[in-house]
């Protein structure tokens, strides 16, 4: 199982244009989410500097999936851009 540093990512957020996390109040609120040009959902943290994002894992109904009550995430990336409005 890979760990995620998450007070890393709210740092990122916190510091950067262009990163988000959910942890993280941004001067904007954030409309949508795209990569490579397809909405994503459940995003937590968006990075369009580096191309990157992560958001909790869906079951094929659409349901959070979680193992021993803890979510799964997924790591994606490409091209990311986050639509503010």
């Amino acid at each position: 199982m890979l760990y995620i540093d998450d007070m890393d990512l709210i740092q990122e957020a916190t510091n950067k244009d262009g990163v988000e996390h959910v942890r993280v109040m941004s001067k904007a609120q954030i409309k949508q989410i795209f990569l490579d040009g397809h909405e994503v959902t459940h995003v937590y943290y968006a990075d369009s500097l580096k191309g990157v994002l992560i958001k909790h894992k869906l079951t094929v109904d659409g349901r959070m999936l979680a193992v021993d009550g803890k979510p799964i995430n997924e790591i994606l990336f490409g091209k990311v851009k986050i639509v503010y409005g």
